[in-house]
């Protein structure tokens, strides 16, 4: 849930400070790297959330399989969903959030160890 509401929120922030940042004459190229950020964002959210809704169902079924045919299964099952009439488009915008959300809670966790500078780069 708490996944959910901050990927919903961040993009509407994101476009905000997008808009501001594009205004003025030195937050133009930190406004596109952000919008390309986002837009990356948005376009791996539904992959991630089908390989979690894969795992969930097979977890469930308790079968055992790759990672690609977890992958598969989620991607089908989230597929149909998006095509439900009257519900699609709201399964749609949960899944983005969530997606976005995810991404957002995995960097903010992750971020240490990846601005951290290798372990084989001795200063001589």
């Amino acid at each position: 849930m708490k996944y959910t509401l901050v990927g919903f929120a961040l993009p509407i922030a994101s476009v905000m400070l997008i808009f501001i940042l594009a205004i003025t004459v030195v937050g133009i190229p930190v406004a596109a790297l952000l919008g390309l950020l986002m837009r990356i964002a948005l376009l791996l959210a539904s992959l991630f959330v089908s390989f979690a809704l894969g795992r969930t169902l097979l977890g469930l079924l308790k079968l055992q399989n790759s990672e690609l045919v977890i992958f598969i299964i989620g991607f089908i099952m989230l597929s149909l969903l998006f095509q439900l009439p009257y519900l699609g488009w709201l399964i749609r915008l949960l899944a983005l959030s969530l997606g976005v959300g995810a991404i957002f809670y995995f960097v903010r966790k992750s971020w240490p160890r990846l601005t951290a500078p290798p372990a084989d780069s001795a200063v001589l």
